[in-house]
């Protein structure tokens, strides 16, 4: 009988598929990215260059709303960084991003998203 393994994830996550805004102190500009998929403790994103873990990072998302956008500022640690080879060059590496600084507001804006596009897909 197989092995079966528990979700480490202790937040539901949903898939992204639209863009947040990335700066970081030693990254230059800030860059656009795409999001991979999200949940209130964190992030995945597709970026063009690797991000060395730990390197603190700033965050705008602008998740979609049923009618707008809603805005959610935050500050993060890149946990984990890995090239997609597959990929195309301007979505290379695959980061991940545990948020380290979260209104509770932008957590719950989140928890919002992710729940209600969890809804849609189960429809």
């Amino acid at each position: 009988m197989g092995k079966t393994y528990a979700e480490k994830r202790k937040r539901p996550r949903a898939d992204g598929g639209f863009e947040l805004v990335l700066s970081t102190d030693d990254a230059g500009p800030e860059r656009k990215v795409r999001v991979r998929d999200v949940s209130s403790s964190g992030v995945s994103c597709h970026i063009d260059r690797a991000v060395k873990e730990m390197t603190q990072v700033q965050i705008d998302l602008h998740l979609p709303d049923e009618d707008d956008l809603t805005k959610v500022s935050a500050e993060g640690a890149v946990v984990r960084c890995r090239e997609v080879a597959d990929n195309p060059p301007k979505e290379r590496y695959e980061v991940a991003i545990f948020f380290t600084g979260i209104s509770d507001d932008g957590r719950m804006s989140i928890e919002r998203y992710v729940m209600r596009r969890l809804k849609n897909e189960e429809e």
